[in-house]
């Protein structure tokens, strides 16, 4: 392109972020090389750059620890970038964006807005999510002593004020940063997991911070990156749904289910539940998928009981992968009672079993009779499968159990191997020789 005298713009960039993400071992390395190359080039980066900056977060590793260092010892450098002439001539006769970054600021809002190496903990401390979000909330500065002079702070917007002000209270490193922030980080192992990769690039707020230089707007697809990379925290989860609110971005009921399921899959559903608050809160309608991933949380008979009254009211039925869900909870906490009632429902519904759902339950009386089998055998088993009370369910849930089956005119498939056993005539024979 330099010797075509094509000038790179942010959709060149963005093919190229695409590019990198593919690879899914090393991508996240891959990307990092990409950005600060744009930034090198003076290329602006746009709302689209960071969906993809995010999405390399989410879904590519980092590769070997050894080239990772080597990449951020790269982009630590404080050595100038020269262009060659050909490139400084395109440079200087593109028409870029120009970005708040490049406009002429004091010394304060310089500290506010961007990552520069001024000792900033002078300025602001750094306090936890949970803080931030109060800061929120409250609206009032004063309990975190803002030490800004009232002319800076009343040239800025109350909006670009609070983002510079939690970006540097958080003071995570920003690898993603023009002037990287690697204060504070001493080495680095494990990065394997997508909220350590998030952090690499300065969190939830540091990201946000940097949209905010560039003018990128997030939208709704990089908040949804944004809460899927976080760690699993609530306070960092509301953290971001107060920010959206704050940059006016429209929350939808897609968003609210996959943080439903967030929060469900890290067995947090408590805070699974108070995703309905939000949805009450900002008139949404739930949908199948939203009772689906809400199917996650209910672990008992009594909860589940709960769960099925709000379908009844929203005007939803069981469907197979609700039921499934269910089944599966139940299964797993060995509650026959609980089985028991889903079974009971998805009758009373006229749901018919798919083949999920009969894999589950035979997979639950096989591993229940070999559990028997080993209590027979005088070998050791969970005190749990010896009580009387666990006894009485299975032998009750195995009664309904068979007539169930008969209800639905539900055949269990044969084993693979089934073909391969004997007659009762063969065994006779094979026993006689």
């Amino acid at each position: 392109m330099i010797k075509a005298k094509v000038y790179p713009t942010t959709e060149t960039f963005n093919f190229l972020l695409q590019a990198a993400i593919s690879d899914k071992k090393e991508g996240f390395k891959l990307v990092l090389v990409t950005w600060h190359k744009m930034l090198k080039m003076k290329v602006t980066p746009s709302v689209y750059s960071y969906n993809l900056l995010l999405r390399a977060v989410r879904e590519c590793s980092v590769g070997s620890q050894e080239s990772l260092k080597e990449v951020i010892s790269l982009i630590n450098s404080r050595s100038e970038w020269e262009p060659t002439p050909v490139l400084r001539n395109l440079l200087s006769k593109g028409k870029k964006k120009t970005s708040r970054f490049d406009k002429k600021m004091n010394s304060t809002q310089v500290a506010l807005m961007t990552h520069s190496p001024v000792p900033l903990r002078e300025l602001l401390p750094p306090v936890p999510p949970y803080q931030l979000l109060k800061f929120i909330r409250d609206g009032n500065p004063e309990p975190l002593s803002l030490n800004f002079s009232s002319q800076s702070v009343a040239a800025e917007s109350p909006k670009r004020r609070l983002l510079g002000y939690l970006a540097k209270a958080v003071d995570l490193p920003n690898l993603v940063a023009r002037n990287p922030n690697l204060k504070g980080v001493i080495n680095i192992e494990e990065v394997g997991k997508r909220q350590d990769r998030l952090a690499l690039c300065g969190g939830l707020v540091g990201i946000l911070q940097d949209m905010n230089l560039y003018d990128a707007k997030p939208n709704l697809k990089t908040c949804t990156e944004l809460m899927l990379s976080l760690p699993d925290n609530s306070a960092e989860e509301e953290l971001l749904i107060e920010m959206m609110k704050l940059l006016d971005i429209e929350i939808d009921v897609d968003f609210c289910n996959m943080l439903i399921k967030k929060r469900a899959m890290s067995k947090r559903h408590k805070d699974a539940d108070k995703v309905i608050e939000l949805i009450n809160e900002l008139n949404l309608r739930m949908n199948n998928v939203t009772f689906g991933v809400l199917a996650f949380t209910c672990i008992s008979k009594e909860k589940t009981k709960e769960f099925m009254k709000i379908m009844k009211l929203g005007g939803f039925r069981l469907n197979q992968v609700i039921a499934g869900s269910l089944i599966n909870n139940a299964t797993f906490k060995n509650d026959c009672n609980f089985l028991t009632y889903v079974l009971d429902e998805c009758s009373r519904q006229k749901l018919k079993p798919d083949t999920y759902i009969l894999k589950k339950l035979e997979d639950f009386r096989h591993k229940i009779l070999n559990i028997y089998k080993l209590r027979d055998q005088d070998k050791t088993v969970p005190g749990y499968f010896l009580s009387e009370d666990f006894n009485k369910s299975f032998r009750k849930f195995s009664t309904y159990y068979r007539n169930w089956l008969r209800s639905q005119d539900v055949v269990i498939p044969e084993h693979p191997w089934g073909k391969f056993k004997y007659t009762e005539e063969e065994a006779k024979l094979v026993v006689s020789e």
